[in-house]
């Protein structure tokens, strides 16, 4: 109830100035980006314009297929990175190592995952007008939307002018800019052997300890925060017990997944 007022008192003032508008854009059931993530502390200058401090991005190729998700870190040297794959259908993480060939098992929670999409289209969306991100002229939207613990939250999509791309997601607040660009957008099939592991990998052990997934990534990812992807499991693992439903993190993160998702 206070989620829908709350949404309802920013769509009626911002009807007024008629400026508010229909979410333009869906993502598709298919589709492959390339994602940037950065986050910026803006210190002493404009939350929005004043952009200092920036933190190198986090570059990924993002597969998605419906409820599949695979993702692959790009280092700026070209060298091999952990792929995390998805399966929530099966609940199932395939954690991914190229460099050795092998690659790791691990259960996900039922219902700890909603959606995979980078950015919610829920919400009341207000046209701000065209801008230029990247060379490209795009219409600016800032959206106000209310989580499911009734919180609300800000943040603002570039989309290309013909609304059916999209290029940039900035969530600002108080302390830093979290933005994510997107390029090489492709909505359409996606080759389903990207969802599972090479015939030539091995698999591996689980560390001797529950590692169940209940959320995969910092915001604006999905709730959560994972170790770091450099944990290797001991040579003598001991046999894993059971899953629970603890919210320990896990011991073998997936790879940062730089993907915002607000839960629909």
């Amino acid at each position: 109830m206070l989620r829908a007022l709350a949404v309802l008192l920013f769509m009626a003032a911002s009807a007024s100035a008629g400026q508010i508008v229909k979410c333009p854009f869906i993502w598709p059931r298919q589709y492959a980006v390339d994602i940037a993530q950065s986050t910026t502390h803006p210190g002493l200058t404009n939350a929005i314009a004043g952009l200092i401090n920036k933190t190198p991005p986090v570059m990924v190729h993002y597969h998605v297929d419906g409820y599949k998700l695979r993702t692959e870190l790009i280092a700026p040297s070209g060298s091999p990175q952990p792929v995390a794959i998805y399966r929530v259908e099966d609940l199932v993480l395939y954690n991914l190592r190229p460099a050795q060939k092998i690659y790791y098992e691990v259960p996900l929670l039922p219902g700890a995952i909603k959606t995979f999409d980078p950015f919610t289209t829920s919400g009341a969306w207000q046209s701000e007008g065209l801008e230029i991100i990247n060379g490209i002229e795009c219409n600016k939207y800032e959206v106000h939307y209310v989580t499911p613990v009734n919180t609300m939250v800000k943040f603002f999509v570039w989309l290309t002018k013909d609304n059916t791309r999209p290029v940039r997601w900035m969530e600002p607040d108080r302390n830093r800019i979290s933005m994510i660009d997107f390029t090489n957008f492709t909505p359409g099939p996606v080759d389903q052997k990207l969802f599972m592991p090479p015939d030539d990998y091995k698999k591996m052990p689980l560390p001797p300890r529950p590692n169940v997934i209940t959320s995969v990534a910092p915001r604006p990812v999905l709730p959560g925060t994972p170790p770091p992807a450099s944990v290797t499991p001991p040579e003598t693992p001991k046999p894993a017990p059971p899953a629970t439903t603890t919210n320990a993190p896990p011991l073998i993160a997936p790879a940062a997944i730089p993907v915002p998702a607000v839960k629909k």
